[in-house]
């Protein structure tokens, strides 16, 4: 798969987090709802997504370390 395809795909899930905590969601939340998305969705920002990457490897990256429910900077 070409870089720039992993870099898309990167990018909407980074967009999609800060979205969600725009919208008011936890920081805790995002992550989870970001990794859920990725798992069960067949499109990430529009592109297909490949066989397989419904697999953690893929998406267990995103971590969340901090107080739960706290988006104080």
């Amino acid at each position: 798969m070409p870089q720039t395809r992993w870099a898309q795909w990167w990018m909407a899930s980074v967009e999609r987090f800060y979205a969600l905590l725009k919208q008011g969601m936890a920081a805790d939340q995002a992550v989870r709802q970001v990794q859920e998305e990725f798992r069960n969705q067949p499109t990430i920002g529009g592109q297909p997504k490949p066989d397989g990457w419904s697999d953690p490897y893929y998406w267990t990256a995103w971590q969340y370390s901090g107080v739960p429910g706290d988006n104080s900077r």
